[in-house]
């Protein structure tokens, strides 16, 4: 006999067919021959043989017909737990058609915004280098026009410096001329002051020597009266 027995599984619903001999309970056993008896004939005994061998040509049928019957019910389980793998075998692979396409999508994506990106900053970059070379260029005009300023500025320093240099020259040339006047002026008043002096010195010096002379005349007077007349003093 076959017996079944449902059991789930990932895939669907499958069938565990088990086979076992007929049992005692469900086919009847052949019934032995009997011993023979007296009054038994071999007719009778062929067909009771031939009923016992139609009997287990009955079960043997039962017993292909119930392995047949398993096989179709195996097989049906197969084909169905084989349309389920292939179904879900296709639905994975849609799955991943749709994951690999969202994948490229995305990727051309973000390759388009990276591009996108790597021109702005190209752009940017261009602006930059544009605006560092005009502010390059406006640092170069503007030091240009310093150093001229500064040449220019320079040059008049220079002439300035120049004129009053003359100027100091012709200073200092004026005050030696008035220092050479002053200092020539200032020696004659000295020389005629010493001139002055001097003659003021001798006219003293001849008035002591007059005065000591009419004193010595004066002494040899009065020595004269007393009776001593000492001898003149000589003088230069």
């Amino acid at each position: 006999m076959a017996q079944e027995s449902p059991r789930e599984t990932t895939g669907g619903l499958s069938y565990e067919v088990i086979l076992k001999p007929a049992s005692a309970e469900n086919t009847p056993r052949p019934i032995s021959p009997p011993k023979e008896k007296p009054g038994i004939t071999k007719e009778e005994i062929e067909r009771k043989h031939a009923e016992a061998e139609e009997r287990k040509l009955q079960l043997e049928a039962q017993r292909q017909k119930a392995l047949q019957e398993s096989k179709q019910k195996a097989d049906e389980v197969l084909r169905k737990k084989l349309e389920q793998e292939a179904e879900f075998q296709k639905a994975s692979e849609e799955k991943m058609v749709k994951r690999l396409s969202s994948m490229e999508e995305k990727r051309e994506t973000q390759i388009s915004n990276l591009q996108k990106k790597m021109n702005e900053h190209n752009q940017r970059v261009k602006e930059v280098q544009a605006a560092v070379e005009r502010y390059r260029k406006l640092l170069e005009d503007q030091i240009d026009q310093k150093l001229k300023a500064a040449e220019a500025n320079r040059c008049q320093q220079i002439q300035g410096m120049v004129e009053r240099l003359r100027e100091h020259a012709k200073h200092i040339e004026d005050a030696k001329a008035k220092s050479d006047a002053f200092s020539k002026a200032t020696e004659e008043k000295i020389i005629r002051d010493m001139e002055t002096t001097l003659k003021n010195k001798e006219e003293q010096l001849k008035a002591m020597m007059e005065r000591l002379k009419e004193h010595e005349r004066h002494v040899m007077e009065v020595k004269s009266r007393k009776g001593t007349v000492p001898a003149p003093m000589e003088t230069n």
